[in-house]
């Protein structure tokens, strides 16, 4: 009991130092995204106001207006969010004396794994969709669900050029720095491999703050701490989030109503055919030999 103990006193005192700069992270482009939106927001929700003072004393019609003021630059703010905190991540690890881009395995890859990484976003997009549809027949989750899907209806009402570029790309881009980059590499100073990959899809998880989009991305996030881990490159995760972000744009969009035919007659098929898709890519990946011996996570400690 005393050892359990004295091991447990050891690896918290080695995880404040990087716990620290993990919520240093996460605080400076949560912080980055309220301020900026509130930059833009507060001027128009004046002119609101001053246009029909009356709303005041509607607490509906204030909230709407609110809301809908605040979503309307939730997108183009997180988009400066990004060019804002980027710089801000890179100086940081400057005065840490950290290579940023070695530091965030910005190592190069093999073509053909990038091309296995953009087809398993795909396919897990496909999977995760329709197992959240088998799972909302057998437990009702409108309730649970509500928030995220108006949530999700207001983001996807935006420009579709604007939506691709910070949803598809930018978004997934940010992200990957941020949690199979900066907060990865910081756990992975004091904790195994299996520890890191399940704490920072957690963390991936939490960030979202919503229950059905954290389950979500705590699936993925495991996969995508894999593909870091199993490639020494951040590049592969890029690649999957990337596709599979832009998969829900593009559908949101262009869907075409022949395949939401096809898609409700043959739903068992394309959910089986994903499952095994994601597990073969899953494997090529980790079988996958690594380009650059310099990325091998066991020979640079």
């Amino acid at each position: 009991m005393n050892k359990l103990f004295s091991n447990f006193l050891k690896y918290a005192k080695l995880l404040i130092k990087p716990s620290a700069f993990i919520l240093l992270y996460l605080a400076l482009y949560f912080a980055a995204q309220i301020i900026i939106t509130l930059i833009a927001a507060i001027p128009q929700l004046i002119i609101g106001l001053s246009e029909n003072p009356d709303i005041i004393y509607d607490y509906g019609a204030l909230e709407a207006l609110v809301n809908n003021i605040i979503f309307e630059w939730a997108i183009p703010g997180m988009l400066i969010s990004i060019f804002v905190c980027l710089p801000i991540y890179f100086l940081i690890s400057k005065l840490r004396k950290q290579n940023f881009f070695e530091y965030c395995k910005f190592y190069k890859t093999g073509t053909v794994v990038v091309g296995l990484s953009l087809i398993l976003g795909i396919s897990m997009n496909v999977f995760v969709t329709l197992f959240l549809n088998y799972i909302n027949n057998l437990i009702p989750l409108q309730e649970i669900s509500k928030g995220y899907e108006n949530l999700a209806e207001l983001i996807m009402s935006g420009n579709t050029f604007l939506l691709f570029i910070i949803v598809g790309i930018m978004g997934p881009i940010i992200e990957e720095v941020i949690f199979r980059g900066l907060v990865y590499s910081e756990l992975r100073k004091v904790l195994n491999v299996p520890a890191v990959i399940i704490i920072q899809a957690l963390l991936f998880a939490v960030y979202h703050m919503n229950i059905i989009q954290g389950v979500n991305a705590f699936f993925i996030g495991v996969v995508l701490g894999i593909a870091v881990y199993k490639t020494g490159s951040i590049w592969p995760a890029i690649a999957i989030h990337i596709s599979f972000n832009s998969i829900n744009v593009l559908m949101s969009r262009a869907m075409p109503e022949s395949f939401g035919t096809f898609l409700e007659s043959y739903h068992l098929l394309m959910f089986a055919a994903s499952i095994l898709l994601t597990a073969a890519i899953l494997m090529l990946i980790w079988f996958f030999p690594r380009r650059d011996p310099a990325c091998i996570e066991e020979n640079s400690r």
